[in-house]
């Protein structure tokens, strides 16, 4: 199964040329910019601990996300569904708790906040590709 799931995944992400992956790194990039920028400014601020900061951003990324990836790259016709939003919202706390935890530790050996939330970035936005396309609007 696993061997099934792995040379579907292969053939989705580099072998199938297809504008949903163009629709998402679009509309990612956009959904990136506007989230980054409020992480940017709420770790700037420093009076806001990162915990604090990455979710508000996160909330952000969740809402935003959830409506333009949901309706206009996987086609979901009842965004309203619950299970996809269940399945969205574990996926944004997945992600939360992943880029909150890597800012935490890089922060704790010495490395700026904001370069740390930078770099995340792909990171972040590749696992959530891969996790909305195959279990959030499967």
């Amino acid at each position: 199964m696993f061997i099934k799931i792995k040379n579907k995944l292969k053939k989705e992400l580099f072998l199938k040329n297809n504008w949903e992956k163009r629709k998402f790194l679009l509309a990612g990039i956009i959904n990136v910019i506007l989230t980054n920028i409020i992480l940017q400014a709420l770790l700037f601020l420093e009076f806001i601990p990162i915990s604090t900061s990455t979710f508000i951003s996160q909330l952000f990324n969740m809402m935003f996300g959830y409506f333009v990836y949901s309706k206009f790259i996987f086609k979901v016709k009842s965004i309203r569904r619950t299970n996809f939003i269940i399945k969205f919202a574990t996926l944004m706390l997945i992600i939360w708790l992943f880029n909150f935890s890597a800012i935490e530790i890089g922060f704790n050996i010495g490395i700026s906040k904001n370069l740390i939330a930078f770099l995340m970035i792909p990171i972040l936005a590749i696992m959530s590709f891969i996790i909305q396309k195959f279990w959030v609007f499967k």
